[in-house]
């Protein structure tokens, strides 16, 4: 549908943001495998400040390396484009879709913290039924947007929308899990 409705050069391009936003994924370094050990420890140890400073302080890290992956591709988006071949027609779009999935990185980043606050708590049931609308809101939104033939930047910015939209309720079931969880900038240990 999507190289259908938009051809094979901006499905391209669509893929290549995903791409470059993944590759920089690995300035995670295994900091959320820690994470899920450190969220599991504290809850089956039952010690609530402990569990509470380890979201804090992640959730925060996860916001600065969501920012630091922002600035690399806001200061450097035609450079890592020009490693691509991209039509020079195109070449705009492609920047303008990575300079937007580039802004949404901090909050992407920054709600790990509640996938990783599921899994290190074994709670596998709500993750899967909250991540899976998550998956399908984006993409449902997606599928019609590209359907009745939206530009590709605005397509980003509304399925990335919808998906931070729908991960809100996340927020709601892991305070319902965890009704001690209090996230503060007091919480983040330095």
């Amino acid at each position: 549908l999507f190289v259908k409705n938009m051809g094979v050069e901006l499905y391209g391009i669509w893929v290549i943001s995903g791409v470059i936003i993944g590759y920089l994924g690995i300035m995670d370094l295994g900091f959320s495998q820690g994470v899920m050990k450190f969220i599991s420890e504290s809850i089956s140890q039952k010690n609530h400040t402990r569990f509470n400073q380890v979201f804090s302080t992640s959730a925060a890290l996860f916001f600065l390396l969501g920012t630091a992956i922002c600035l690399i591709i806001l200061i450097f988006n035609e450079q890592i484009l020009s490693l691509f071949s991209i039509n020079s027609v195109n070449f705009e779009t492609a920047r303008r879709l990575l300079i937007v999935n580039a802004i949404f990185s901090p909050v992407f980043w920054s709600i790990r913290i509640t996938d990783i606050t599921f899994q290190g708590a074994l709670k596998f049931k709500p993750y899967s039924i909250l991540s899976g609308l998550q998956t399908m809101g984006r993409t449902i939104s997606m599928l019609y947007m590209v359907y009745y033939g939206y530009n590709i930047v605005t397509i980003a910015i509304v399925c990335n929308t919808v998906y931070f939209l729908l991960w809100l309720p996340s927020i709601i079931v892991v305070r319902k899990i965890f009704p001690r969880l209090l996230f503060s900038p007091r919480n983040i240990n330095t």
